[in-house]
This record gives structure tokens, C-alpha cells and sequence, in this order.
């Protein structure tokens, strides 16, 4: 079983193809979905999320694969442009290094390459956290750390009743060992790199690595925001996507990083 995708918008549109994080799906992309009603739009649930729990075990080299061949079935043209966040941004960039060719542009936000401290604690937590994960006190106190907003309490509720153990540790694997690719080094498209102004060092400092591997990347930060400001703030977002795909001037909001 294939994965899920929403696909809304002018078929003969350009194509953008929006990647989740970890832990959600394609529902987070619901108000931007709605700020971006004027492209072609496909966003799927990547493997163990969303609707897409059917779809096999999820890896980012597997759903690169599973991308690449949804740009090319779905997309006008056989190309898209590729937005992700966090997990999905990495998928974003790790299908830029390997298959160019169906990329017209990329724009990653959140975009861990570098180790991080604390993932054996967090290994060692997941048998505690699971039996209680579905508490809505926990559901919300998740939320809130994340900055995820209130209207989405029903589909985070969802997701985390649908987690297994084995997918929280194979999805925390796969974050925290993604590496800049190899590839990047070739690529000529525009690549648009954000960090919110408020993300941890290791995540700025990783948007530098993706600058210095990618000759025609840039990177930004996201003023007064977090990690999940694409969920936050979704008419910025909607306001970045149309200046990146038309190569113009991003909103003051950005500054260069």
C-alpha cells in the first residue's frame, strides 16, 4: 500500500509537494493548504503517520523513493518544488542530493544534520512515556512544548494513539543520524534554508553545514519564532513559499543567518 496524499489545487499548476514532521501528517499543512489555494499542492502522509500507517516502516532513504515517484506520477510536469519541516525537511534535502532531477526547488526548515546529546535518555523514556502517551494532560503538555496550536489537539490525540513503540524508536533513529548527503554539491536550483530564531545551536549551526554543502543555498532565520512556526504562523509560511518560488524578496521576517 502506497502513501496517502492529499492533492488539492490547479492541476496545471506548479507543483509543491509539503513534507511533515515527525510524530504528525499531512493535517499539519491544513491553513496552509488553504493560504496556498492557487498552486498544485500534493502532501502525503510519509510512512507510520497519518493515514499512512499502512504504507511500511518509515526511512528516509524509503520515502525519498516513495517522493520521488509521487513527482513523478502526480506532478505537472514530472518536477516540484519540495517544502519540509524537521523530519520531512530532512526527506526534502536527502531527495535533493539524490535525485535532482525531479526537484525544481527546496525549501527545508528544521533541518537536523549534526549529533545531538540526550538520545539514549530519550531511548530510555519511550517504555515509561507509551502506556500513558494517550493522557489528554500529556497530549496537551506535548503540544504546548512543541507550540503546536490548540486546533489540532484531535489530530496530535490521533497520532499518538496510533504510535508504536517500535516506530517512536526507528523515527528518533533515523532524525538524529541524518547527515548532510552527498550530491548537494552539484545542485543548481534555488534551496531556501530557515531556522526559527528560537530553535536550539545545533539546528542553526546545521542550516550553516546545508549553505556550505548546497553552492545554491541560502539560509535564514525565522524572527520571534520556533521550530514548528510553519504551523504557528502559516501566512508567513504561505508568504516564504510564493517569494521562494518565485525567487523574490522574503518577508522582513527573515533575516540571514
Amino acid at each position: 500500500m502506497g502513501m496517502y496524499v492529499q492533492e488539492v489545487g490547479p492541476a496545471k499548476a506548479p507543483t509543491i509537494v509539503l513534507l511533515h514532521g515527525a510524530g504528525v501528517g499531512g493535517w499539519m499543512w491544513r491553513d496552509t493548504m488553504a493560504a496556498l489555494s492557487e498552486v498544485h499542492l500534493l502532501i502525503p502522509d510519509m510512512p507510520e503517520h497519518g493515514k499512512s500507517q499502512d504504507a511500511g516502516t518509515f526511512s528516509v532513504a524509503g520515502t525519498v523513493r516513495l517522493v520521488a515517484d509521487l513527482i513523478a506520477e502526480r506532478a505537472h510536469g514530472g518536477k516540484a518544488f519540495i517544502a519540509g519541516l524537521s523530519l520531512g525537511a530532512q526527506v526534502t534535502v536527502a531527495l535533493l542530493g539524490s535525485r535532482p532531477d525531479v526537484v525544481l526547488g527546496a525549501f527545508a526548515s528544521g533541518t537536523l544534520v549534526r549529533p545531538v546529546t540526550g538520545v539514549g535518555l530519550v531511548n530510555a523514556m519511550i517504555p515509561l512515556y507509551m502506556p500513558m502517551r494517550n493522557a489528554r494532560w500529556l497530549v496537551r503538555a506535548n503540544m504546548k512544548a512543541l507550540e503546536i496550536p490548540d486546533e489540532f489537539e484531535s489530530d496530535v490525540a490521533r497520532e499518538t494513539a496510533a504510535l508504536t513503540t517500535a516506530s517512536y524508536r526507528r523515527m528518533t533513529v533515523e532524525n538524529v543520524a541524518f547527515r548532510v548527503p552527498p550530491g548537494l554539491g552539484s545542485v543548481t536550483c534555488p534551496v531556501l534554508i530557515t531556522v526559527g530564531e528560537r530553535e536550539m545551536k545545533v539546528m542553526k549551526e546545521s542550516a550553516r553545514d546545508l549553505v556550505a554543502a548546497a553552492p545554491s543555498a541560502c539560509a535564514f532565520i525565522v524572527a520571534g519564532h520556533g521550530h514548528n512556526w510553519p504551523v504557528q504562523d502559516p501566512g508567513l509560511y504561505a508568504q516564504v513559499v510564493r517569494a521562494w518560488m518565485a525567487n523574490g524578496p522574503l518577508p522582513d521576517k527573515l533575516r540571514p543567518l
